[in-house]
């Protein structure tokens, strides 16, 4: 009973998201070639949490560059930063190709109403968040072919 009570006090004082970054299911995605370890958001609780009350240095912790939320059909997708402490960057694919890109959507402050953003009317079977400025150091584009290894 006392582990249960200490395990919800961390949870309680901050400890989600360290926790979070811990328990997450990883895998690999292929941004033309180029692989790298992210997140797995492929069922409907990963999803509505996302990134929301993570933060930047979670992502070290896990040795992670974002969050990839897979999707059974290619439909028109949105998003909201709900909860977010940092600006994104998202990526749109269909079919594994990248046929939007939200670059540096900014995380509300003061209590803003959080950005909501869409895939369009292309539609999405797969969305990337990943920290503000990654599609500019990745050299990402639409167009690209970004798949879901594992």
């Amino acid at each position: 009973m006392l582990l249960i009570i200490l395990f919800i006090a961390f949870l309680l004082i901050g400890g989600t998201s360290m926790y979070f970054a811990f328990s997450q299911k990883t895998g690999i995605i292929s941004l033309n070639g180029t692989e790298y370890p992210v997140w797995i958001a492929d069922n409907p609780v990963a999803q509505a949490q996302g990134l929301s009350g993570k933060v930047l240095d979670d992502f070290s912790r896990a040795d992670v560059e974002g969050m990839i939320f897979l999707f059974d059909e290619v439909q028109e997708r949105t998003f909201w930063m709900h909860e977010m402490k940092f600006d994104l960057d998202v990526l749109w694919m269909a079919d594994g190709t990248i046929v939007a890109i939200s670059k540096d959507v900014p995380a509300p402050v003061n209590g803003e109403e959080p950005v909501r953003m869409g895939s369009g009317l292309s539609g999405a079977d797969m969305v990337l968040e990943v920290p503000a400025g990654w599609v500019a150091e990745k050299g990402a584009k639409i167009g690209d072919s970004l798949i879901f290894k594992n």
